[in-house]
């Protein structure tokens, strides 16, 4: 699985920068590198708890821990929106301010499949989270592939990302 995924995202790597320029990847590398950080962060490791946890997960456990992630993620969204438009006003940033703007309220669906994968995890059910991340792979790159080829600009990968995320996170 690590292999197939590694191959996948080599492949498109190597077209998506070939399709929209090291400029337009550089972009979106940055914005892509910020939500997953900001993902990171918010997440405040409520997987790990989940995971952790050595009793059975009632449903009110669970949904403490999708509220907590919601309201952490949309909090942490919305700052980080501000302070991107912020510093972007001050210090000319290119494209990339539009980008991560675009991007970044993915972070709550990203948290949210967190907490679901974290519960495919914990009933031991390996083969749907192998799926859900081959998927997500060959998705985002597919999208971002096929849309590079005929718009090439750092949309592209944009478009690939939010693909990626609505169908992973359906499956989840």
């Amino acid at each position: 699985r690590q292999a197939s995924g590694l191959l996948i995202s080599a492949a498109g790597t190597l077209l998506l920068a070939r399709f929209i320029g090291p400029g337009n990847y550089g972009v979106y590398a940055g914005a892509m590198a910020t939500c997953v950080t900001l993902a990171r962060f918010t997440e405040l490791g409520l997987s790990t708890l989940l995971m952790s946890e050595a009793r059975e997960l009632d449903s009110s456990t669970i949904g403490h821990a999708v509220a907590v992630s919601m309201s952490v993620s949309v909090a942490g969204t919305l700052v980080a929106g501000i302070a991107a438009w912020a510093i972007g006003r001050w210090i000319p940033l290119s494209n990339f301010v539009p980008a991560f703007l675009a991007m970044a309220p993915g972070i709550i669906l990203l948290n949210l499949s967190n907490v679901a994968t974290a519960l495919l995890e914990r009933a031991l059910d390996y083969r749907r989270v192998a799926l859900v991340e081959i998927t997500y792979q060959l998705t985002m790159t597919f999208v971002a592939v096929a849309v590079g080829f005929f718009v090439p600009s750092f949309w592209a990968p944009v478009c690939g990302f939010w693909a990626a995320l609505f169908v992973s996170f359906g499956m989840l």
